[in-house]
């Protein structure tokens, strides 16, 4: 999927405070998954059960990959400017929803409620950089005399082109910005994410 967002993230928070089942986010939309293939994630100052997420079967995981392949062509062929508003609007609702998202984090992985607002603040930042560095991806031009024995008269161009899809497994201890960090760079490429 090249990138998930609604209009307004509040239907996307209201979905998962709503549901006791985990949700899969797949073609834009949060589903129901089925609960007795879930993993059940514990608080670890106090073992509490703070959510659970889908257990995929590989050929859930098949569609989702198939998916991503033939989003990326049309997310690709969108403007680098596009591409870069999209993320440029994600950065607004890491900022929008700073407070509960920090809250999350200081439940999931018994970080402070500062350290945990910085790390989406600093994810929202990074987006941004990202988005603006993306619109001056366009490739170079080099000149034949770069490499020994070769005369200026020749000349190279490059051409910076989607790898297609890309996986991006974030740890658990920044588990925002290190998302981010592999998330915001494929997608101003043309790349689609798999998270």
């Amino acid at each position: 999927m090249a990138l998930a967002l609604v209009p307004s993230a509040t239907p996307l928070f209201e979905a998962l405070r709503a549901s006791s089942d985990p949700l899969v986010l797949r073609n834009g939309e949060w589903r129901a998954h089925d609960p007795a293939r879930a993993i059940t994630i514990t608080a670890p100052a106090d073992g509490a059960p703070l959510g659970v997420v889908p257990a995929l079967a590989r050929q859930e995981i098949d569609a989702l990959m198939e998916h991503a392949a033939l989003s990326q062509p049309p997310w690709a062929a969108r403007p680098v400017g596009e591409r870069a508003a999209w993320l440029d609007r994600a950065a607004d609702l890491l900022e929008d929803h700073v407070d509960t998202l920090a809250a999350v984090l200081s439940r999931e992985i018994a970080k402070n409620r500062k350290d945990s607002r910085d790390e989406v603040l600093r994810s929202a930042d990074f987006i941004r950089f990202t988005a603006e560095e993306g619109k001056r991806l366009h490739g170079e031009t080099l000149l034949g005399d770069s490499f020994p024995g070769y005369s200026r008269s020749k000349v190279g161009l490059t051409m910076r082109v989607p790898l297609g899809i890309v996986l991006a497994i974030p740890p658990f201890n920044y588990p925002i910005n290190l998302a981010v960090s592999k998330i915001a760079p494929a997608l101003v490429a043309g790349n689609t994410v798999v998270l």
